[in-house]
Formats: structure tokens, sequence, C-alpha cells
């Protein structure tokens, strides 16, 4: 299998002296492409701090962490963006949708980013609405949207660009058990499609059977 993230001996705190926390103490990952892949541990244990160091969102303090061979934290601040805005798709707890926008405008915007004319943008979203399994919804607003309908959009979003990576951060914490499955399963096929790499935060053991592989952390390091 050929690795698309690797992490090696990453260390990440926050704050000095006394007040210093270790968030992440030597954590070792190697994530193979096409893989999905859940971070599961208690509050505090640093899932997240690993998520966003993965996605490029903080920096750590030392060690290597490489997206298919590149250490996108130590690009220039202008080409770390512009590099995640290719390669890296995210899928957040809180949907982050426009409000005024609509659907379809919505899971346009990482293409409008990269200068895609509006009218193709728009098309491409709509065919990916289509992916996701709500193209009906491709002129609707946000409040008009169940949670699980939003959650869609927001997987739209993050895969219209064609990433190698997808980074979820709780993506079913406020979904009831059918539709938070109903999305896990809609995010395992379109790992398989679209040959996409899933990386998932998560607390919910309901989503355990959808993983190639867990990593359990604890106190800032991987146990298992």
């Amino acid at each position: 299998m050929e690795p698309i993230i690797v992490c090696k001996n990453i260390h990440k705190y926050f704050g000095e002296g006394s007040t210093r926390v270790n968030a992440l103490s030597g954590v070792n990952l190697t994530v193979n492409r096409k893989e999905t892949r859940l971070l599961m541990g208690p509050s505090g244990s640093g899932k997240t701090t690993l998520l966003s160091i993965i996605a490029g969102i903080l920096t750590q303090d030392s060690g290597e962490c490489l997206l298919s061979g590149t250490d996108i934290n130590h690009l220039p601040d202008q080409e770390k963006t512009d590099y995640r805005g290719i390669h890296i798709g995210f899928v957040f707890q809180i949907f982050n949708l426009i409000p005024t926008l609509t659907c379809m405008e919505n899971v346009a915007i990482p293409l409008l980013i990269q200068k895609v004319p509006l009218k193709e943008a728009l098309e491409r979203a709509r065919i990916v609405l289509n992916d996701v399994g709500i193209p009906d919804k491709a002129d609707s607003f946000p409040n008009k949207l169940s949670g699980g309908q939003q959650q869609r959009v927001a997987i739209a979003r993050a895969i219209i660009h064609a990433p190698e990576l997808i980074v979820c951060d709780e993506p079913t914490s406020f979904l009831d058990h059918n539709t938070g499955i109903k999305v896990m399963t809609l995010l395992k096929d379109l790992v398989a499609k679209k040959d996409l790499t899933l990386i998932v935060v998560t607390h919910d053991p309901r989503i355990i059977p959808f993983a190639d592989k867990i990593d359990q952390l604890e106190d800032g390091k991987i146990v298992s």
C-alpha cells in the first residue's frame, strides 16, 4: 500500500512555562491511500490537534508530517493555503454553510476560490449534489434542509475539487443514529468511487465498523 500521510515524531504544545500543555508527544502515524482511518480517544487526547497538523491548519513544534511527500506545514503561507485548497477537503461537525447562498452556491465555493468560472463551478456543484444524493436541493437554502442534508452539502463541498484527502472532525456528532450511519455510508462509498483517503476524528462508536483502521490516542500519544 502506498502511504499518503506520514507523521514522524510529532510534538505540539500550547502555552509556555508552568501553563505549557503537551498536546502531542512523539506521534508517529502512517495512513495509506484509499484508507478510512478513525482517530479516537477522550477529550484532550490530541485527536483534533493531530488532524489539524495533518490538514495544515496547525504547525507542529517538532517532527515531520508529509502529505504525498510534501511538508505543507513549512511551506510559505500562500503556498500552504493554495496546497490545502487543491489537495484537502474538510468536513466538520458544524456544517459551516453560508445561509445566504443556495446549496449549489455553497458547494461551488472551493472551485470559485480556484478561479473556475462561475457557470462551470455551478454546473459541477449540481453534479456533485447528485453524487451525494440530494440533487433536488441544489436551489434550496441551508435553513430549509435537515441536519443530514446539510451535512451532505458540506461533504459535496469537500469533494468537489477532487482532493486526495478528506479530513472530518466529528462529522456525525450532531446527527441521529440513522442519519449518522447514512452519512458515513456515503463517505465510505465516495472513498471507493473517487479514490479518496478519509481521516475522521470521532467519539462516536456507531461508526467504528466503517474504519479500515483505528488509532486510539491518550495524553497526546497513540496507544493502539
